[in-house]
């Protein structure tokens, strides 16, 4: 785990390897730096691979102090993903053959002097012309300053000598002149020997008058110019080895020749064998020749981390970030030290972090070590990724415009066609274009009824559309019609694609500095693949600048400001602010007007310090930011009689609001404080279920509200109630067609009366959806006109179900004259009509079924009487019941027979039929027969006569008899 505590990795070489991998390269080196025949080492590997590391931990565990370091740090400035096209191998071999070569050469060159010059001792190489700076010794002071005084010795006063010739006599005269004869010749020797170890001949200039010349040799080559410096200062420095780290940098091949050259000058002294050890790249050599002719042994490093493990060394550094960026920063990183230097500058960074942000920190913290020359611009909000967020910024505010333009061409639509639903979308287009319908097929009248519109939409069997004078359904009626089936979608989708239109704006909206929604054109602009991956993957967010750049103070404020400066679209409204007091003098009066101050905190606070400032964010609120409002009162509903004083036309967003508060709620509903709209309704519907019976009475009562809302009370909330309880007559059709009217009489009655004692289809609707609880007789005026109107939407069996309520009472046929004909055999089969001849005649004229039970000997007496017309069906049950009138009344109806038909209802008759049978049949002795003078029996004999069943017959004396 990282934190502020942690300790930053050293980026230097490690000295103390000991693992197996380093026994084997220990081995390697042993026998290379051995082997006599080996002076040139090459160790070979990628940057990061451990080439120094093996180097210093060899040196420094055998304790061996025989070798000069040289290194180059050069930096590479190329591009390290990008591969070298031809143009930029063309440049390499102008660095290898160009004008700048020599001049390259001339500057490793003296680097390299420079460098093993400081590595020996300066009193070793007291003839080098290569001098560098150096305080003097105290031993060196202690010798100047006695050379100074027997210097100054040979210059002292002649009292000296006098001095000493007085006191000590001749004799010591003697002694003291040897001695200082020989310290003179001591002096001169040192003096002489000081001077040649200081002064070099090459460099020894003659002057005479005006001539000057200088005794040296030139040559454009450092190492030709100064070989034998050089040689020099190898031979003194009393080492045999030179490790050279990173001089491959310079894409030069050329020097490595001359360190050649200068290895084999330096091994042609046979007193040192030296070895030059190289720490370089593979990839330096192009052709497989040359590695193999540079070098006497070629010792290859495995890469201690490459693109395919540095997954694991990542997850090892990072192992509470995320592992996907942790994979994909793997792709890119094969370099250790690298690696390290992003651990170290992240623990630096992660102190002043959110935990949030922690994976988009080690994201830019990679991309800065991968990257440093761009990162600057990136850290300042500028270059290529601020240049495409603009960009992207503009186009979702192209495509929030396009939104926007689209809802408010829906609503337009909309409002002019004002219907709530289908089927009130028929209604009014069938009134505005004069459609008509056929029911049964029978044609109506324009479509002006709701009832009529839902069964027409439902397809029920026989209702048409009638269109273009054909009949065709609905569906085909939509298909037909352009025009309708556009206003009709406009109608049916408009609350669900006002909801998608606007969730849209919303989603646009919150996306517009999201960076990885910018599109795939823009992503092409940026150089760096792994910029393009870590926004792609959301590792690099709009907030980049506030993750890498530290904030003094609280990091929700300072999103906050942000936001608010820069018109961020994404409103945070819960961030949680702190020393709210100290931000607000941080803001201006006009800030209080943007979307952006939109926040939970700082509005309880104004509402607790300013009031005014309250008031302007309350309807910046409700101008600028949906639903911003319904959550204030979701946290505390004390803000409610505020909000409503400052925006007393306020429409609520329903879909957002906690209306568990019942006095909220009833404000809300009472002063129509929302939207009208089905995704409303449905949020009412669901609240107001625990309202009381009286409570939505009220409502619907109450003609403020809604008149939509109101109907959708009543046919989806409102329990059954009789129908004065509702006092607006124009919901009592939306409340027979929902079923909420208790089914009595007295609400039949109610109804009838009220609505011109008619039975309309509302009536007619409702007493076929509802089993009539008789509890009083209905009016005589609503039997009346129940059985004087043909009404052919009342269903059959509830006809019969009312007018069963009318025992004992015969219903004269002047009155059913209108009445269709399945309801006149309704009448019928309940012996409702008043049996008489014109009954009867209206029977047969209408070609009713008469009940058997109603052929008694009342029936057959009045159609004996007055010679009705009867039908088969009626004779035959006429005949069956042997009435004695049987014979007479299939005598008059004989016409609808033919003679089996007669024969077979002869044989149930009396005697007279029989022998009546014999006749017809010509059977014998028919002849001889007798019968008398009757209408039966002539009517039968005429028409057996005109059927040419007989040839005739004659009457005499009262009786009958057949001709031959």
């Amino acid at each position: 785990m990282i934190d502020k505590h942690s300790k930053l990795f050293s980026l230097s070489p490690k000295s103390n390897l000991s693992d197996e991998k380093y026994t084997r390269y220990k081995k390697y080196l042993d026998d290379a730096l051995e082997n006599n025949s080996i002076n040139n080492i090459a160790i070979t590997g990628k940057y990061g691979s451990g080439k120094s590391s093996i180097v210093d931990t060899y040196f420094d565990n055998n304790k061996k102090n025989d070798c000069l370091r040289v290194s180059f740090a050069t930096f590479n400035t190329e591009k390290k993903d990008k591969e070298p096209d031809s143009d930029s191998q063309n440049d390499k071999d102008e660095v290898h053959n160009g004008e700048g070569s020599n001049e390259l050469k001339t500057n490793i060159a003296a680097n390299i002097i420079n460098q093993i010059i400081y590595q020996i001792g300066s009193s070793r190489i007291p003839l080098t012309n290569f001098k560098i700076k150096s305080e003097l010794t105290n031993t060196m002071k202690t010798l100047f300053i006695i050379e100074s005084m027997l210097v100054l010795s040979f210059f002292s006063p002649k009292n000296i000598s006098n001095y000493f010739w007085n006191q000590f006599g001749s004799n010591l005269m003697y002694f003291f002149i040897i001695e200082r004869m020989l310290l003179i010749m001591v002096i001169t020797s040192f003096i002489i020997w000081s001077l040649l170890s200081r002064i070099n001949p090459s460099k020894f200039k003659l002057v005479f008058k005006n001539i000057e010349t200088d005794i040296d040799t030139t040559n454009d080559d450092l190492f030709e110019k100064h070989i034998d410096e050089i040689i020099y200062l190898f031979n003194k420095s009393g080492k045999s080895i030179l490790i050279i780290e990173d001089l491959d940098r310079f894409n030069n091949l050329e020097i490595f020749e001359k360190l050649r050259e200068l290895n084999i000058k330096l091994n042609s002294n046979k007193n040192i064998q030296w070895k030059f050890i190289y720490l370089i790249k593979d990839e330096l050599f192009k052709s497989e020749s040359d590695r193999v002719k540079f070098f006497d042994i070629i010792i290859p490093v495995i890469p201690f981390i490459t693109t395919n493990n540095s997954y694991y060394k990542l997850r090892e550094l990072f192992p509470e970030n995320d592992t996907r960026l942790l994979n994909i920063l793997s792709v890119y990183i094969d370099d250790y030290r690298l690696l390290l230097n992003i651990r170290n500058e992240y623990t630096i960074f992660l102190p002043n972090s959110l935990e949030s942000e922690q994976n988009e920190l080690l994201a830019l913290i990679s991309y800065k070590n991968l990257y440093p020359d761009k990162f600057d611009d990136l850290q300042n909000g500028k270059g290529e990724l601020a240049d495409i967020i603009c960009k992207f910024i503009d186009n979702i505010d192209e495509q929030i415009d396009i939104v926007t333009k689209k809802i408010e061409d829906l609503k337009l639509k909309k409002d002019k066609i004002l219907a709530d639903n289908e089927v009130d979308y028929l209604v009014l287009w069938a009134i505005k274009n004069n459609l008509q319908y056929t029911a049964n097929y029978t044609t109506h009248g324009v479509i002006t009824d709701i009832n009529v519109a839902k069964n027409i939409i439902r397809q029920l069997s026989n209702w048409y559309v009638r269109y273009n004078n054909n009949n065709i359904t609905y569906t085909n009626f939509k298909a037909q019609n352009k025009d309708y089936l556009e206003g009709l979608k406009v109608v049916v989708s408009f609350d669900a694609e006002l909801k998608d239109l606007k969730s849209q704006q919303v989603e646009l909206s919150l996306n517009r500095n999201k960076l990885y929604f910018i599109d795939e054109n823009l992503f092409e602009q940026l150089s760096d693949d792994i910029l393009v991956v870590l926004i792609k993957n959301k590792f690099i967010t709009e907030n980049y600048l506030d993750v890498i750049n530290h904030y003094y103070g609280d990091i929700s404020n300072r999103t906050f400001l942000q936001s608010l400066l820069s018109y961020n679209n994404n409103v945070q409204t819960d961030l949680k602010l702190t020393n709210i007091s100290d931000l607000t003098r941080r803001l201006q009066e006009e800030d209080y007007n943007k979307k952006q101050i939109l926040n939970f905190d700082l509005l309880e606070y104004m509402f607790e310090k300013n009031k005014q400032l309250f008031q302007t964010m309350v309807l910046t609120a409700n101008r600028e930011e949906p639903g911003f409002i319904e959550k204030v009162l979701n946290r505390d509903s004390q803000y409610y009689d505020s909000i409503i004083q400052i925006c007393p036309e306020i429409h609520f967003e329903l879909s957002e609001l906690n209306l568990s508060n019942d006095t909220i709620f009833n404000d809300i509903v009472e002063e129509n404080r929302y939207d009208e709209s089905n995704v409303n309704f449905d949020i009412l519907k669901s609240n107001m279920e625990r309202f009381s019976l009286e409570k939505l009475l009220s409502l619907i009562n109450n003609t403020k509200l809604y008149s939509s809302i109101r109907k959708n009370i009543v046919s989806n909330i409102l329990s059954v109630v009789n129908l004065n309880d509702i006092t607006d007559k124009d919901l009592w059709k939306t409340a027979l067609n929902g079923g909420k009217i208790k089914p009595t009489v007295e609400n039949v009655m109610v109804y009838f009366n009220k609505s011109g004692k008619q039975i309309n289809e509302t009536l007619t609707n409702f007493l076929n959806n509802q089993k009539i609880v008789f509890e009083t007789d209905l009016s005589e005026k609503f039997y009346n006109v129940l059985l004087s109107t043909a009404n052919k939407n009342l269903k059959n069996e509830k006809f019969e179900e009312i007018i069963k309520q009318c025992k004992g009472k015969n219903i004269s046929t002047e009155l059913v004259q209108n009445q269709s004909k399945d309801k006149l055999q309704i009448l019928l089969n309940n012996n409702m009509l008043e049996m008489s001849s014109s009954t009867i005649k209206f029977i047969m004229d209408h070609e009713l079924n008469v009940p058997n039970k109603l052929i008694d000997d009342k029936f057959i007496q009045i159609v004996v009487n007055d010679k009705l017309d009867i039908n088969k069906v009626i004779l035959d049950e006429i005949i069956s019941t042997h009435n004695e009138n049987g014979l007479l009344i299939l005598s008059r109806n004989l016409k609808l027979l033919s003679k089996e038909e007669v024969l077979s209802f002869l044989k149930n008759l009396n005697n007279d039929s029989k022998k009546l049978i014999k006749v017809l049949r010509n059977e014998g002795g028919f002849l001889h027969m007798k019968f008398d003078d009757v209408e039966e029996i002539n009517n039968v004999l005429n028409w057996a006569k005109e059927k040419q069943f007989i040839s005739g017959y004659t009457k005499s004396n009262n009786k009958i008899t057949i001709n031959k």
